[in-house]
């Protein structure tokens, strides 16, 4: 996770592809699930993705169960991890709305990023 952390600022698009856990009642708290290091659990959650500076970052694709879910919060507000994605500064997040079973989500972001190298 920490090289994530130290490469996200940096990059132009980032790809997520891994397990996705949504709370509607702890919206802050929406999270990915990475690969669990010695110092941590694995779980990156959205109010810690929103403190970064993604103000580089054209797209955020969330290949996980459930990244696109949000919930709505007092005055409207919007939380979950596409807002945590925006509120650091990327430019637009893809995510899912349900569960996703991982062949089509490649099939999926294959077809995606082949449209974006063509210029679309």
């Amino acid at each position: 996770m920490a090289a994530l952390r130290s490469h996200a600022p940096s990059a132009r698009h980032l790809h997520l592809a891994t397990h996705g856990e949504f709370d509607p009642t702890a919206p802050d708290f929406h999270s990915v699930l990475l690969h669990p290091g010695a110092d941590d659990d694995g779980l990156l959650a959205a109010w810690e993705i929103a403190e970064w500076n993604l103000a580089g970052c054209r797209l955020v694709t969330l290949s996980a169960c459930e990244t696109a879910l949000l919930a709505v919060a007092p005055g409207d507000n919007l939380d979950g991890l596409p807002m945590a994605f925006l509120t650091a500064g990327a430019r637009a997040v893809i995510g899912t709305a349900t569960e996703i079973e991982t062949g089509l989500a490649r099939l999926f972001f294959e077809r995606l990023y082949s449209v974006l190298a063509t210029g679309a």
